[in-house]
């Protein structure tokens, strides 16, 4: 039987017996056989020499509609995804570092502020503005700090976000600086106490804008003052003395009334700017206390509670105690009176400028304790025009009058002015008058209460750094401290590897 494989042509004589010619027509052979020359002679190969495999039969295929088809819609399948990618890329590019994310509107996460007042605030800036959105969530403060540091992380804004002024540290990656068409460096300081430029003062420009300021103040029960005849305080000793004078015991030596919130860290609400405000006047170094400054700073603040026994751990936390009548001075900001106005609209109370330790010159300037909060723009928003145009607006003097003669006229408590030039305005007022009057000279740093950080946050890490050397003093018996002090020397050292973890 014949080999279907082996081509049976006879093929006619080689060419290459002959003579040769250039114009030779060549042989048809099947396209896997080549033939093999010698010397000037062509040999073919045997059918026994050619292999069946070498044969491959390859069906030629003809048009596959579910082929077609399928393939068609992988191909569509990718576009519809592809298209929304590249556009996404185009538009966002997650992998660049300066992207901005472009929304219409502006997003501001306020906190502490007064929802109805700012969306008045809003309306008049859309008045002038007709074509600027901007829409105003007011925060919760529970875990604020976290939530605020989560949303910048995930590229979800907000636009605008209220900030304490000393987290700056925690956020500097995410805060734009403010344009010098909104305010020049010259401006700014100019415009805005001087612990507002140091606090907001980057090596790029100032990366926020107050509209309120605010620092450590006493609150003295004006009831308790005018029954006992006591004078407010003017020096660390004169406060000691009526401290002492003005709380009353009961049976079994409890406390009916207490003469100072102080001297603890448990229920003493603000200790940690207190004790701050203690450090600064004995010319302690806050961030390296190993000075005997530091440490005689300390025990003045203990002593209250220890020696002195005018505020124990049970009575409530100081704000509460002062606003039902039971402690005659707490320290706070001046922002706390609107809490206590709301837990007791009945009491009769003022503020008084901060005790001052005696001083050798008179003309040595007095110490007061800045802790406030700012409004700052993110760096990545797509609407930081906008943004930057609408704070000046509210920055402005006139909105800054506005906003609290509304604050005024829904009975809520007034803010602190954060310009120069206002505050003589406010210099009489009996709860923001005593903060005005030392806000030129003010400071502040890290130590900070209720400033909604979380548990990681600077203020939170600093704070419990002193409260263990605080508790440490307050229980343990001991002398006047040495330069070299232990205890001192390893609160430095804690202190140091948190700023340092902040780059600070």
């Amino acid at each position: 039987m014949a080999n279907p494989n082996i081509n049976n042509t006879v093929y006619p004589l080689a060419d290459s017996q002959k003579p040769v010619e250039k114009d030779s027509t060549p042989v048809n052979l099947p396209a896997n056989i080549k033939p093999k020359r010698t010397d000037q002679f062509v040999q073919y190969p045997k059918p026994s020499e050619i292999k069946p495999e070498e044969f491959v039969y390859k069906k030629k295929t003809g048009f596959n509609s579910k082929k077609a088809m399928k393939t068609f819609m992988s191909i569509l399948s990718l576009a519809i995804i592809s298209v929304p990618l590249v556009f996404f890329f185009m538009k966002y590019n997650p992998f660049s570092k300066d992207k901005t994310v472009q929304k219409g509107e502006v997003v501001w996460w306020n906190l502490g502020g007064n929802e109805t007042v700012l969306n008045e605030m809003i309306g008049e800036y859309s008045k002038k503005n007709p074509e600027a959105k901007i829409k105003l969530i007011v925060q919760s403060e529970t875990d604020y700090r976290e939530r605020l540091t989560n949303s910048l992380k995930d590229n979800r804004g907000p636009d605008i976000f209220t900030i304490h002024n000393s987290w700056m540290p925690m956020f500097l990656e995410y805060l734009d600086v403010v344009p010098e068409s909104i305010y020049t460096l010259e401006e700014y300081s100019r415009i805005f106490y001087s612990v507002v430029s140091k606090d907001m003062r980057t090596s790029e420009g100032v990366v926020g804008i107050p509209l309120e300021y605010d620092a450590l103040t006493l609150f003295i029960n004006e009831e308790m003052f005018s029954f006992s005849g006591k004078s407010a305080p003017a020096t660390w000793d004169e406060f000691k003395v009526i401290a002492k004078d003005l709380t009353i015991r009961g049976a079994n030596n409890f406390i009916l009334q207490s003469g100072a919130a102080m001297g603890s860290t448990d229920n003493v609400d603000y200790w940690p700017e207190i004790l701050a405000t203690l450090m600064l006047q004995n010319k302690s170094n806050l961030d390296s206390p190993t000075g005997t400054g530091s440490y005689e700073a300390m025990v003045v603040f203990v002593e209250y509670n220890k020696t002195d026994k005018v505020w124990d751990t049970t009575l409530p936390d100081s704000t509460t105690a002062f606003a039902e009548g039971k402690v005659a001075m707490f320290f706070a900001p001046s922002r706390v009176a609107g809490e206590i106005n709301k837990l007791n609209p009945n009491l009769k109370y003022r503020t008084i400028e901060l005790p001052q330790v005696r001083r050798d010159d008179p003309n040595e300037p007095k110490v007061s304790y800045s802790t406030y909060f700012v409004q700052s723009v993110w760096k990545k928003s797509g609407d930081k025009d906008l943004a930057w145009d609408f704070l000046k607006f509210l920055s402005s003097k006139e909105s800054l009058e506005k906003i609290n003669q509304n604050l005024t006229g829904i009975g809520d408590q007034k803010k602190a002015y954060p310009r120069i030039e206002m505050r003589d305005l406010l210099i009489n007022d009996r709860v923001l008058g005593s903060v005005v009057a030392l806000a030129p000279i003010s400071t502040s740093w890290y130590l900070a209460d209720k400033t909604n950080d979380g548990v990681d946050g600077i203020n939170t890490k600093i704070n419990e750094e002193y409260k263990k050397t605080i508790n440490s003093i307050q229980i343990g018996k001991r002398g006047a401290a040495t330069e070299n002090d232990p205890l001192l020397k390893a609160l430095t050292t804690s202190l140091r590897k948190i700023l340092s973890s902040y780059n600070i």
